[in-house]
């Protein structure tokens, strides 16, 4: 069964997703639920597991770009996404 994320489009937002990622990485495992402002609701929620989906997703696109046409910058991006999605990861299974 797959979950289905409410307002994907806006997740899927780099700066978003950089907003959330540094607030579960900062806040450890007592992370209290990030939520953001969205169409539908003033306080929609971004919940890890949900934020782990996504940049997996982000990861493999720019994986699969580099891949095709490698550069630095694809490189550059890769990396750091690649430690912060294991950063959050270990939060998640604790």
């Amino acid at each position: 069964m797959t979950a289905v994320i409410k307002c994907v489009i806006a997740k899927m937002n780099p700066v978003l997703m950089d907003i959330a990622i540094k607030h579960y990485i900062e806040n450890g495992s007592k992370t209290p639920l990030f939520t953001f402002k969205s169409l539908y609701s003033d306080d929609e929620p971004y919940p890890l597991d949900e934020l782990l989906i996504v940049l997996s997703e982000r990861i493999e696109t720019l994986a699969r770009e580099f891949k095709a046409m490698p550069s630095d910058s694809l490189l550059l991006q890769l990396s750091p996404l690649r430690k912060k999605f294991n950063s959050l990861y270990k939060i998640s299974v604790k």
